[in-house]
């Protein structure tokens, strides 16, 4: 019982920030516009903002399958994370590593949440599609905090984040 809970705790936590993406990157609209619909194997990226020059690139290892999308939001320091983050990035699932592209980074303090929706509904089915955070910060009973989650961005910075499936 007390797992179902914490699993319900969870799922609307992280299911509220990432929906939320999920649903603005399906409308095409807010935000960046991460779709590469001319090859969607290929990393989805963020166009830059004038005068800035950083990027990160998420390889997203441990992914089961190549069905759906791997979603991945990035939150700047000072943005409430995970439901406050204004960048977006999307790309097709391939079984094993997938890399999301983030560029127009201001250096900074940066954290990463991100979700494998399998059946391509953009909706967290929590317990049966994976999820991760920067730093590979483990979920307790709600989505980690930013601090546990930190990375810097200075320049052309890399991160690898192994996406966890309960099931």
């Amino acid at each position: 019982m007390r797992s179902q809970v914490a699993r319900v705790a969870i799922g609307s936590v992280i299911a509220v920030a990432l929906l939320w993406g999920a649903w603005q990157i399906s409308k095409g609209g807010a935000g960046d516009g991460m779709r590469n619909a001319r090859d969607p194997g290929k990393p989805a990226s963020v166009a830059a903002q004038p005068g800035q020059s950083g990027a990160l690139r998420v390889d997203v290892s441990g992914v089961r399958g190549d069905h759906g999308y791997i979603i991945g939001t990035l939150c700047k320091e000072g943005e409430a994370f995970p439901s406050g983050c204004t960048r977006r990035a999307r790309a097709k699932a391939a079984d094993g590593v997938v890399s999301l592209d983030f560029k127009g980074l201001a250096q900074g303090d940066y954290a990463v949440a991100l979700y494998h929706d399998e059946n391509g509904n953009s909706q967290l089915e929590l317990g049966t599609e994976g999820v991760g955070f920067s730093n590979n910060a483990n979920l307790a009973k709600t989505a980690p905090q930013f601090d546990a989650s930190r990375i810097k961005v200075n320049g052309a910075t890399r991160i690898r984040v192994r996406i966890r499936y309960s099931i």
